[in-house]
């Protein structure tokens, strides 16, 4: 699942527990913390979780591994798309601490 995923590739920086409906809490302790991080996909769909948390993380200069990677979004079993962090969220994400 992905918070097991998160808390594996994050090598302990971080803790993680998935909730229903899209839901994902992120625990950063010190150094980079104390910080606490809730995330909620609106669909209330989950492969849009790992993307987002990645994202975040990358930004308070939490590695994580790059098997952390989102799911395919498939069409009659071919690739159609994919899912990564609209540029509003990126800029969001840039934007903080400052």
């Amino acid at each position: 699942t992905v918070d097991s995923e998160l808390m594996r590739s994050a090598g302990g920086a971080v803790l993680a527990k998935r909730g229903a409906e899209g839901g994902l809490g992120i625990a950063v302790p010190p150094p980079q913390g104390p910080l606490g991080i809730a995330i909620k996909v609106t669909d209330g769909g989950a492969r849009a979780l790992a993307p987002i948390a990645a994202a975040l993380l990358a930004r308070l200069g939490i590695a994580v591994a790059d098997d952390l990677a989102p799911p395919a979004v498939l069409g009659g079993g071919q690739p159609r798309g994919q899912l990564r962090p609209t540029p509003d969220l990126v800029q969001r994400l840039a934007d903080l601490g400052r």
